[in-house]
């Protein structure tokens, strides 16, 4: 059940990565990531786009990994199984657990935002003396 979660937090970070692409836009990113509406609609998006890949089927798939270049011969798989055949009865509880976990997981990225925010002047001043004090040799 990480697994979904991980993947749907990451594609939260990289939709709002043009955010971050200033420091001053950081703390905006930030704000996005702690905001409960921002949080409720990213989990609903997550838990219907989890829900909607165990319904996938897997005969496909599996005879796409064998056409791979040193792909290898699956098992015979059931015509009709889907991802949550093979993820068996829990796979069930995922889309749930997803709508329940992703604005957790929402808000300390946006802590680690707000963070990162907060010590980024710091952080270029130090780079800053470090190439003064320390100059590349040529």
């Amino acid at each position: 059940m990480r697994l979904p979660l991980a993947l749907l937090t990451i594609a939260a970070a990289v939709t709002a990565a043009p955010a971050m692409a200033q420091d001053s836009q950081l703390e905006d990113f930030a704000q996005a990531m702690q905001d409960p509406f921002t949080q409720a609609q990213y989990a609903e998006i997550g838990a219907a786009l989890v829900a909607v890949a165990l319904q996938v089927p897997v005969a496909p798939l599996a005879e796409a990994v064998a056409d791979l270049p040193g792909g290898e011969r699956l098992p015979p798989v059931d015509p009709d199984a889907r991802v949550a055949d093979l993820v068996g009865p829990r796979g069930e509880r995922v889309p749930a657990v997803v709508q329940r976990e992703l604005p957790r997981v929402m808000g300390a990225m946006g802590a680690v935002a707000a963070s990162l925010d907060a010590t980024a002047p710091r952080l270029r001043a130090m780079a800053e003396r470090l190439a003064h004090n320390y100059p590349r040799p040529r």
